[in-house]
């Protein structure tokens, strides 16, 4: 599936969701949200070897590039991190922007 990674993430009011990593709050996008979840582990995980490679190669996909390609998997392991990390409001923006099929179930 072609995503565009620009996309901003917003509130149900139509406004800007912001993503705090500890900087300066910046408007969410699907970019931004991706790599930083692909990027870092979350609390207590242990990534193998493999996976952090596959992670960190995606990540660099995502930053480098404002429209790529992504396969199913890809985009399940975006979802899936997502859905560990943040509200349901992101997840669901997130869902909308690179599944919108699964939103019709």
């Amino acid at each position: 599936m072609l995503v565009d990674v620009t996309k901003e993430l917003k509130n149900f009011d139509g406004e800007p969701i912001y993503l705090n990593t500890g900087g300066e709050p910046t408007d969410m996008t699907v970019r931004n949200t991706a790599v930083t979840l692909l990027a870092a582990g979350m609390r207590d995980e242990k990534i193998p070897a493999d996976d952090a490679l596959v992670r960190f190669q995606l990540a660099q996909r995502v930053h480098d590039q404002d429209k790529l390609e992504l396969d199913v998997d890809e985009i399940s392991l975006i979802l899936r991190l997502t859905s560990e990390s943040f509200t349901p409001l992101v997840y669901g923006r997130m869902v909308e922007l690179l599944d919108p099929a699964k939103l019709k179930k």
